[in-house]
């Protein structure tokens, strides 16, 4: 006979009411048993009232009690990745169901699909990320594993399997040829200079981009972050600019207002001082006006980032930005990563600001993937550090 071997310190069994944090006022509820095999099954989450916490607990229950108990290690790995496509990956935005769906299909079925999740290997599962590396595009390998390994995490979770191999498997590391420096290492990443910064927000002035620039640029906000800000969500008062919500363009559902990327995607990033008065002065125009999107397209509807980064390619043009020989392109992320590498390196007198600070504004959910692919350090910071030395 299963039993519940883990309880919360809650107020009421394994629901209890969140008191902390970002999620607080909203119920939490867990539910996690071993099984007679010795694997565990475990669901967690919240909810915003105490009766849906109640009900999304004892559905996981009936999902155990479906089981008998058993791990149920009947599923290929075709046949669990349709499952978690279809309701298992509960986590998982519409949007990247429909990623994961068109990359296990055209590479993961053919070849994997057969085989008995619980035989799955990680010599197999090695060998086929290398054939990918070798024949596919370099990204694909990448893209494969993020969601295969999802769907691994799952039956872990779910005791159809007793270890992730996924997990084990790593991707062999891209060889890297003809890097004579940093700027080449990364050669997709194009960080602004001052200079180039304000040249971008003059050229976005009377333009419907000015605010997916301007909210970029010194909020480091996503281009969906951007299109999904309302008014609303500028607090003036409490001087603080709210993310709730992205926009995106769902395949066979058009543009819809999503959940954010990840939890840590909801934040609130304080305003500083020289922007509030250009912010209020925007909201009081749009109170009038009766527009709450802030980066509505040209004829106020809501916007999605594939039609923007095309225009904002355009415009970082005529700020003489792109084109110049031998950079790359800007895009509207290297804004966000020109912001996060300002604040580590040169903020706060050339001292930066702490990792935790860093990753909160990013909105990251560990401070690695800040640093990783985020913060860079050029020529100029390399030689101020090295100064200090004699």
């Amino acid at each position: 006979m299963a039993r519940e071997f883990k309880t919360p310190k809650t107020k009421k069994a394994n629901v209890w009411r969140i008191e902390k944090g970002r999620e607080a006022g909203r119920w939490g509820w867990e539910v996690q048993i071993v099984r007679k095999d010795g694997s565990v099954f475990r669901k967690a989450g919240t909810r915003s009232t105490e009766k849906d916490a109640l009900s999304a607990r004892d559905a996981a229950f009936h999902k155990f009690n479906q089981s008998g108990g058993t791990g149920g290690r009947q599923y290929t790995v075709q046949a669990w990745c349709e499952y978690c496509l279809s309701e298992g990956l509960t986590d998982v935005s519409r949007k990247t169901k429909y990623h994961y769906e068109n990359w296990l299909k055209s590479r993961v079925y053919r070849m994997l699909g057969p085989i008995k999740l619980d035989e799955l290997r990680t010599d197999t599962l090695k060998e086929f990320y290398n054939r990918l590396q070798q024949e596919d595009v370099p990204s694909a390998a990448v893209r494969v594993r993020t969601a295969l390994n999802s769907c691994l995490t799952l039956a872990l979770e779910e005791g159809k399997i007793s270890m992730h191999v996924g997990r084990i498997a790593k991707l062999k590391r891209a060889e890297r040829r003809g890097i004579d420096s940093f700027e080449d290492e990364l050669p997709g990443k194009r960080l602004l200079t001052l200079e180039e910064r304000d040249n971008l927000l003059n050229a976005a002035k009377d333009t419907d981009l000015y605010w997916v620039v301007f909210f970029g640029t010194w909020f480091g906000l996503r281009i969906g972050e951007c299109l999904g800000l309302r008014w609303s969500d500028i607090d003036l008062a409490a001087k603080l600019v709210n993310v709730r919500r992205q926009s995106q363009r769902i395949p066979g559902e058009g543009k819809q207002f999503t959940e954010l990327k990840t939890k840590n995607s909801r934040r609130s990033i304080p305003i500083p001082a020289t922007l509030l008065e250009e912010l209020g002065q925007a909201q009081e125009v749009a109170r009038l006006t009766g527009q709450d999107l802030v980066s509505p397209n040209r004829v106020g509807n809501q916007a999605t980032p594939q039609e923007v980064s095309v225009k904002f390619k355009a415009l970082a043009k005529r700020a003489g930005i792109n084109g110049q020989e031998g950079k790359p392109s800007l895009t509207h992320h290297d804004l966000r990563s020109t912001l996060l590498t300002f604040l580590a390196n040169h903020a706060n007198d050339g001292r930066g600001v702490t990792p935790a600070v860093l990753r909160a504004i990013a909105g990251h959910g560990k401070i690695d993937t800040t640093y990783r692919y985020y913060i860079q350090a050029d020529t100029v910071d390399l030689q101020k550090a090295m100064n200090f030395v004699c």
